[in-house]
């Protein structure tokens, strides 16, 4: 398949999950708000499943082409691939619901939903959701756009760990969804119940982060494809 193709497909992607997303709630409401919103349902092991195949996808490059990889790339993608673990585990409170451990007392006094993850711990400084934006800005958007195309006709070195550019969309797909959420939630008001709108705000959200999910995966993919075509080049990258 051209990437051409491959990109289209990935960026109707997106606005497919949207457009279910709005069908479901508005015809299936009942049905949306017990399967797809919350804690433990579909949006959240969407967003989990969609990190995990991220890391997996970049610890399977790291396997297959370690030996074509100098010492710096193979420090950021091995780096990449703890990076989605933790954001798959955090996502899942580490699978604190799922085996029914408690949250130690420690991270009770200081966690937001006092849960076995450190994204709601209350900090003064930098809170651990801004590290996650860093990465949305940095490496989804930044260099894709800033260096990505500038060096694809010049050097494969930067194709060995950059995202391709038009993953960069993708990120500014979720980005756009989540700048639109405030002006959504006002929107909403007085034409739901207080409840439902605080559920429907609380829903946008969770999807942004499933959103930044998909697109690191569908990023790690096309980071696997490029190494899977360079193979039949002997360079070292």
């Amino acid at each position: 398949m051209q990437k051409s193709t491959l990109l289209a497909l990935i960026y109707a992607l997106f606005p497919l999950l949207v457009c279910t997303d709005l069908a479901l709630f508005t015809f299936a409401r009942d049905w949306h708000l017990r399967v797809v919103v919350g804690e433990d349902r579909a949006i959240e092991w969407l967003t989990f499943s969609f990190f995990l195949g991220a890391a997996l996808a970049t610890l399977a490059l790291v396997r297959n082409h370690a030996a074509r990889m100098n010492r710096r790339v193979l420090c950021i993608l091995l780096g990449l691939s703890v990076f989605y673990v933790v954001c798959a585990g955090e996502e899942i409170s580490w699978g604190q619901r799922v085996f029914g451990f408690a949250t130690p007392e420690a991270i009770i006094e200081h966690n937001q939903q006092q849960e076995f993850n450190i994204h709601n711990l209350r900090l003064p400084v930098l809170h651990p959701r801004d590290i996650f934006g860093l990465y949305v800005y940095l490496y989804g958007i930044a260099l894709p756009l800033l260096i990505g195309w500038r060096s694809r006709s010049r050097s494969l070195n930067w194709q060995g760990w950059v995202f391709h550019p038009g993953i960069a969309g993708c990120f500014l797909f979720a980005e756009a969804v989540n700048f639109g959420r405030e002006p959504f939630c006002r929107f909403l008001e007085g034409r739901l119940e207080p409840a439902l709108q605080a559920t429907a705000c609380n829903h946008i959200e969770e999807s942004v982060e499933m959103y930044w999910a998909l697109a690191a995966l569908c990023g790690s993919l096309l980071l696997y494809r490029f190494w899977r075509e360079s193979a039949r080049r002997p360079r070292r990258l």
